[in-house]
C-alpha cells in the first residue's frame, strides 16, 4: 500500500479535497518530534514528502507500519485518523458528535 496515495483515495471518497486539509499531526512513540511533542504539518507538500517513507507498506496483519496517532484535519474540523487491528491498518472518517 502506498500511504500518499491511500490519503489521496480516503480523502475522496468522504467528499473532500486537499484544498479542504487544514493540516496534518504525526505523533510517533518511537521519535522524539520537536523534544516529544507532535509534528505539525502545515502543507500539502509536507505531507507528500512524510507519505514518501511509507511509499509501499505493508497494511495487512502483523505489526503496522503508519504511526497509530496520525491524523489529516480538514477546515470544518472533522478528521481522518488511523484505524488497527492486528496490524492491519487503514483511515477512518472522523465528526464531531452533535450536542443533544
Amino acid at each position: 500500500m502506498n500511504l500518499y496515495n491511500e490519503t489521496l483515495a480516503t480523502i475522496d471518497k468522504v467528499g473532500k479535497s486537499i484544498e479542504d486539509i487544514d493540516y496534518y499531526i504525526i505523533n510517533e512513540e518511537t521519535k522524539k518530534w520537536d523534544e516529544g511533542k507532535p509534528l505539525t504539518l502545515d502543507t500539502h507538500s509536507e505531507w507528500q514528502h512524510y507519505c514518501e517513507a511509507f511509499a509501499d507498506y505493508d497494511n495487512g496483519y502483523g505489526g503496522n507500519e503508519v504511526p497509530e496517532q496520525t491524523f489529516v484535519v480538514f477546515k470544518d474540523k472533522t478528521w481522518l485518523s488511523r484505524g488497527e487491528y492486528d496490524g492491519a491498518e487503514w483511515w477512518d472518517y472522523n465528526e464531531t458528535p452533535e450536542r443533544i
